[in-house]
């Protein structure tokens, strides 16, 4: 025990010292940090900067779009977002809801053949499949959730332009009311490798 508290005295000593320090010379501790912390701005060294006035570096967007079916397999879809020109949007988030009418008192199936995808520009059929879970049922019917985190690429070349769009096939005789959300940012057509 008394091994410790001289530690600690000894420890208190020295931090006392240094804050004396600081406070008798602070200048001179200031030229001495200085001195080994430089940031030199040259031609074939320089310092990236962005100007608060420029445009954003990273541009984010969000869509929604929504979708009614009635009857056993039938498809609804939905236009959610239409990429500019010579851009790729990439999607981080999809999130959705699908409200479905009871059939007979009993759960109404889960939706089907969820998914995201993009149309033009030559890139049909790459798809981001999504499952619902069952969230609650009440006595307006059964609601049905998705969504997940991702990172998909959906490219719009100068040739035309890429639509994202949504499809849900509907399990059930009865009212299918759907709604999505995207989200994500997009980058230059040129910076992306590869498209999924």
């Amino acid at each position: 025990m008394k091994l410790f508290k001289r530690f600690l005295m000894g420890l208190g000593t020295v931090l006392l010292l240094a804050l004396s320090l600081q406070l008798v010379a602070p200048k001179a501790v200031h030229a001495v940090v200085s001195t080994l912390v430089t940031v030199a701005n040259t031609a074939a060294n320089p310092v990236p900067t962005h100007s608060v006035d420029s445009p954003p570096l990273l541009q984010t967007f969000s869509a929604v779009a929504s979708c009614n079916v009635s009857g056993l397999d039938q498809t609804c879809h939905g236009n959610l977002l239409t990429v500019p020109l010579g851009m790729t949007a990439v999607v981080t988030d999809v999130s959705g809801v699908c409200d479905l009418t009871s059939v007979n008192g009993a759960a109404a199936p889960p939706p089907g053949n969820l998914y995201v995808a993009s149309a033009g520009s030559g890139l049909d059929g790459g798809r981001l499949l999504l499952s619902s879970v069952f969230q609650y049922a009440d006595a307006s019917g059964d609601e049905y959730v998705f969504g997940r985190q991702t990172n998909v690429y959906f490219q719009s070349t100068n040739a035309g332009q890429a639509v994202i769009y949504f499809n849900i096939e509907s399990k059930s005789p009865n009212n299918t009311d759907c709604g999505v959300i995207i989200g994500g940012y997009y980058i230059a057509s040129n910076a992306v490798a590869a498209v999924i």
